[in-house]
């Protein structure tokens, strides 16, 4: 939690791949956005298809997909949130 906002963490990590949300202080979340498509296998990510805008915000593409894996986050529009937590370890 910030004064700012707060990560949330949706998914499950099985059926629906775990993903973090920002949501600004005095925001409230109906239902949590759907991430993109998961990137496969060991593919290298470039930088252009990290990042996929909408008007209500964008979804930023974290890790490497090796050391850390990869993982997809909602930034709202007219947000700069710090940087996410990593994602949780598979268990």
């Amino acid at each position: 939690m910030y004064p700012e906002g707060r990560w949330q963490l949706y998914g499950d990590g099985r059926t629906m791949p775990y993903y973090w949300v920002w949501i600004p202080t005095g925001s409230t979340l109906a239902t949590a956005p759907t991430p993109p498509s998961r990137p496969s296998g060991t593919a290298v990510v470039s930088g252009s298809d990290r990042t996929y805008p909408f008007r209500e915000g964008r979804w930023q593409l974290y890790g490497d997909g090796g050391a850390t894996p990869y993982y997809w986050v909602w930034i709202p529009s007219g947000t700069t949130p710090p940087a996410p937590p990593m994602p949780p370890h598979a268990g």
